[in-house]
């Protein structure tokens, strides 16, 4: 047995040999290796593949094996060769950082193989090299989810789409990737609770316009399309980019001051309730808000939210509005708070049901489609049960045990202003 292996390690010697003898002759670059850093250049150091498999075919020749340093080594440089070549081949098309106050941030990386038209995803490096796999939804949710703020309570996204990069494509492959861009964006959004918890919330009559972050986003409209960033804000405008799309020409808005202070007092309110004698309410964390829709309410002054202490002192409002609000708003606390609306079977209209504040007696209105009902157009539900009894059972469904016969009791010849 021990003489078949000496036996094949005189073959593999000889044959080496003869390799090495030609490669001397015909390769000019092994002539100068095995003469100038052969024996020279500690084997660590050598970084080229091609050098490392001249010292293979010298051991070869030698000994008949290669020693395991060298085996690993050339594993370790193979291995590197192909994350290199990946990094050449694929092409990023844009960058998403999860972003810190403090400077600290989390970077996802966005590629495109033009050949095989196939993404790829990457969040950090080796030997300076990205490492790219390839762009899987369900794996990215999963690995989305465990990314925490080190030194924060949020997050908040600041992108880049690479235009110029991709600016040899086709327009529809652009147009692919930029969506892809802009989902990607959204993923991380919706599944990354930090990320809600970076949205700014901008008390209304915010007059120090500098206190605002240009960086973090507000939510201007419903939903995540309707988040936006003040980049810019200047001496007398405001530039507002989205937030979760990739930024052209075409979605970036430019705001006077004016409007802007006009949105961002609009938008820092949550309407809950309108009254009859011309009041909307609303709340900003736990201070109530006020808006004049009534006659009172036609300055373009009476129409923005205003705080009850502002109201109450301001000199611009009279004395019988003051009069209607504290006496029917915070004595009685005589307004509807929004319960539900149920879409009626066969009927192209809703059942809108309210709960009256002070009472806690349920309110409706029967509301058509396309027309908003309003505060005038509630009735008792104990109004429903006797004109629309057909129509009642669908709120006796929907709010169940609820509505006590007590609640219905009171309900019974009661009129109340709204």
């Amino acid at each position: 047995m021990g003489r078949d292996k000496d036996k094949g390690f005189k073959y593999i010697k000889l044959f080496h040999k003869l390799k090495n003898m030609a490669s001397w002759v015909f390769d000019p670059d092994f002539r100068s290796f095995k003469r100038y850093e052969y024996q020279t250049v500690p084997m660590e150091e050598l970084g080229d593949l091609n050098k490392l498999k001249f010292v293979r075919d010298i051991q070869l020749a030698t000994s008949g094996f290669i020693s395991p340093s060298l085996e690993e080594h050339m594993s370790l440089l193979k291995r590197e060769n192909r994350l290199y070549k990946m990094d050449v081949d694929i092409t990023p098309f844009g960058r998403i950082q999860l972003q810190e106050t403090d400077g600290s941030s989390r970077y996802f990386l966005l590629g495109y193989h033009e050949k095989s038209k196939k993404l790829y995803v990457s969040s950090r490096k080796a030997n300076n090299c990205s490492i790219w796999h390839r762009y899987q939804e369900k794996q990215l949710i999963k690995q989305i989810g465990y990314i925490y703020p080190v030194n924060n309570e949020f997050f908040y996204l600041k992108n880049r789409f690479f235009d110029k990069d991709m600016a040899h494509l086709q327009a529809d492959e652009k147009i692919r990737l930029r969506q892809k861009f802009n989902t990607f964006m959204e993923l991380l959004y919706k599944h990354n609770p930090h990320l809600g918890r970076g949205v700014q919330h901008i008390p209304p009559q915010q007059n120090d316009l500098s206190q605002i972050s240009n960086v973090r986003p507000i939510q201007l409209e419903k939903g995540i399309k309707g988040l936006y960033v003040p980049s810019n804000i200047g001496k007398n405008y405001v530039v507002l980019t989205p937030y979760l799309e990739a930024i052209d020409q075409n979605n970036v808005k430019y705001l006077s001051l004016s409007e802007f202070r006009t949105l961002i007092n609009e938008k820092a309110i949550t309407p809950f309730s309108e009254t009859k004698y011309g009041a909307d309410l609303g709340l900003f964390g736990d201070q109530l808000h006020i808006k004049i829709h009534g006659p009172e309410g036609e300055t373009p002054q009476m129409q923005k939210w205003m705080s009850l202490d502002d109201f109450l002192n301001s000199s611009e409002i009279s004395a019988k509005m003051k009069y209607e609000v504290t006496h029917f708003l915070i004595e009685k606390k005589d307004f509807l708070t929004h319960l539900t609306a149920v879409p009626i079977e066969g009927n192209d209209s809703k059942l809108i049901i309210k709960k009256h504040h002070g009472t806690g007696i349920h309110y409706y209105a029967i509301e058509p489609l396309g027309k908003k009902s309003m505060p005038t157009d509630f009735r008792p539900i104990e109004h429903l049960r006797k004109k629309y009894p057909e129509i009642y059972h669908i709120y006796d469904r929907h709010m169940g045990p609820s509505h006590s016969k007590e609640e219905r009791r009171k309900t019974i010849h009661r009129t109340t202003r709204l």
